[in-house]
C-alpha cells in the first residue's frame, strides 16, 4: 500500500469530517433557536399558550441529534479515494494507486508520480473550497437575538396583563381579619415589676422645661450611632419611644467596645450635670446610670435598662403634675353636678320675675292651721275667716298689689321645692 498516498487521504477525510461536524451545530441550533423563536411569537401575538416543556424538549432533540451525526467516524481512505475519483473522473486513479505498493519500476511509478501530483492539486483545491461558515455563525446569532428579544417582550406583556390582586404573595390572602373591638372589656391588669408599660410610648413632653431636660439627654445619645435613634425621639419629645429604644438596645450591649461605653458614660454625666438644676433625681438617676456604663463588673444591659425606667418614671411624673390643677375643679363641677337638692333648702340662684300676672295656685292642708295675731311678717293682711284652705296671688313687676291669704309657710318642706319650681321661670 502506498503509505504517502495513505496519510494524504487519511489528512483530507478527517479536514472533511471537521468542516462537516460545525455545520451540523450549526444547524441543528439553528432548528432548535427556530422553535422557540416560533413559540414566543404564538404567545405574543396570540391568545395561545404553548407547552413549554415540550418546546424546550423538542429544542434539545434536535441539538442532540445534530451532535450525535457529528460523532460518526470520518470516512476511510479507500473511501475517500473512491469519492475523489467519482467526483472529479479520475478514472479510478487514486483508488488503484493506493491498492498498488510502493512502485519501484514501469507503469507503477509513472502511476505513483501522477497519483501525487492529482493529490496536491485536489488537496489545495479542497483547502480552498473549505472556508469558514459565516452564514451559519449569522444566522445563529441573529436568531438567538430574535429569541431573546421575544421572550422578553412576552414576559413584560404578560406581567402587564396580570391584576394587582394575583401579585400579592398567597401569605396575604391567608391572613384573617382583624377582630372587631369588643365592648365593656375589662382593663388589663397593670405590667409586672421590671415589664415595660404598654403605653409608656404615648408619653409625650410639652412643658419647656421637660423639654430642656430631654434636649440635653438627647445631646448626650446622639454621639454614638447606637443611640441616636433615642436622641431623635428624646428630640420629638417623646419620651416613651425613647425609653423603649433604650431597652431594645440593652440585648446589644455586650457588643460594645470600652471606649464606646467610656465615651457614652462621659456623655451622661456632663447631661446630668446640666440636668441638675432643673431635677436634681433624674440628674442622679442619670450619673448612676453613667457609672454602671465604665465600671468593671457591671453589666452594661442594665446601666440601659436603669436609664429607659428613669426616664419613663420621669415622663409619667411629670404628665401627671401638669394634669393635677385641672383635677379638683373637674370633682368639684361633677359633685355639683351630681348633687341633688335637700327638700326645704334655699336654692342659691334667684331667678328674675317674668312681666306676667301671676297664676293662683289652690292649696289645701289637712291640719287644723293657726294663724299668728301678732303680725303678718310678710306683711300681708289676715284672714278674718281663719278658714282652713287658703290661696294667694303673686303680684306683677308693674307694682299691683297682691291679695294674699293664708300663711304660705304652712306648706310643707317636702313640697317647698315643688311650689318654688312652679313660680320660678
Amino acid at each position: 500500500m502506498n503509505t504517502t498516498l495513505h496519510r494524504q487521504l487519511k489528512q483530507l477525510a478527517s479536514d472533511r469530517w471537521a468542516q462537516r461536524g460545525v455545520r451540523l451545530l450549526l444547524r441543528a441550533t439553528m432548528l432548535a433557536l427556530l422553535l422557540l423563536a416560533g413559540a414566543a411569537a404564538l404567545q405574543l401575538f396570540s391568545a395561545y399558550t404553548p407547552n413549554w416543556a415540550l418546546v424546550n424538549a423538542a429544542a434539545l432533540a434536535c441539538v442532540g441529534v445534530g451532535a450525535g451525526l457529528v460523532l460518526r467516524r470520518p470516512a476511510s481512505p479507500p473511501e475517500v479515494a473512491r469519492d475523489l475519483d467519482r467526483r472529479f473522473q479520475l478514472h479510478e486513479q487514486l483508488g488503484t494507486a493506493l491498492e498498488l505498493a510502493t512502485p519501484t519500476e514501469g507503469v507503477a511509478v509513472h502511476l505513483h508520480e501522477q497519483s501525487r501530483t492529482t493529490m496536491q492539486r485536489l488537496h489545495a483545491q479542497v483547502a480552498v473550497q473549505q472556508v469558514t461558515p459565516w452564514r451559519e455563525i449569522t444566522t445563529t446569532l441573529v436568531l438567538l437575538l430574535l429569541v431573546l428579544g421575544l421572550l422578553f417582550i412576552s414576559g413584560r406583556t404578560s406581567q402587564a396583563q396580570v391584576p394587582p390582586e394575583a401579585l400579592r404573595p398567597p401569605e396575604a390572602d391567608t391572613v384573617p381579619p382583624s377582630d372587631p373591638p369588643i365592648p365593656d372589656v375589662p382593663p388589663p391588669p397593670p405590667p409586672a415589676e421590671g415589664m415595660p408599660d404598654p403605653g409608656a410610648s404615648q408619653l409625650v413632653l410639652t412643658d419647656p422645661t421637660d423639654l430642656a431636660v430631654a434636649a440635653a439627654l438627647a445631646e448626650a445619645l446622639r454621639e454614638q450611632s447606637v443611640t441616636r435613634p433615642a436622641a431623635e425621639a428624646l428630640e420629638r419629645g417623646q419620651a416613651g419611644d425613647a425609653a423603649q429604644q433604650l431597652r431594645d438596645l440593652a440585648d446589644q450591649a455586650a457588643g460594645l467596645t470600652p471606649q464606646t461605653r467610656d465615651d457614652l458614660a462621659q456623655a451622661l454625666r456632663d447631661a446630668a450635670s446640666q440636668i441638675e438644676p432643673l431635677d436634681n433625681a433624674l440628674a442622679n438617676q442619670v450619673r448612676g446610670a453613667a457609672e454602671q456604663l465604665n465600671t468593671t463588673g457591671y453589666d452594661p444591659a442594665d446601666a440601659f435598662t436603669d436609664l429607659a425606667q428613669a426616664i419613663e418614671q420621669w415622663a409619667q411624673e411629670r404628665s401627671q403634675s401638669q394634669e393635677q390643677p385641672a383635677a379638683p375643679a373637674d370633682s368639684s363641677g361633677g359633685a355639683g353636678a351630681g348633687s341633688a337638692p335637700i327638700p326645704g333648702e334655699q336654692r342659691e340662684h334667684v331667678r328674675e320675675r317674668l312681666g306676667v300676672e301671676g297664676v293662683p295656685l289652690e292649696l289645701e292642708s289637712s291640719g287644723p292651721g293657726s294663724v299668728p295675731t301678732d303680725g303678718n311678717p310678710l306683711g300681708a293682711p289676715q284672714d278674718s275667716a281663719g278658714g282652713s284652705g287658703g290661696s294667694f296671688t303673686r303680684g306683677s313687676q308693674s307694682g299691683e298689689a297682691g291679695t294674699m291669704r293664708g300663711d304660705p309657710l304652712r306648706i310643707p318642706l317636702d313640697l317647698r321645692d315643688v311650689v318654688q319650681d312652679y313660680f320660678s321661670p
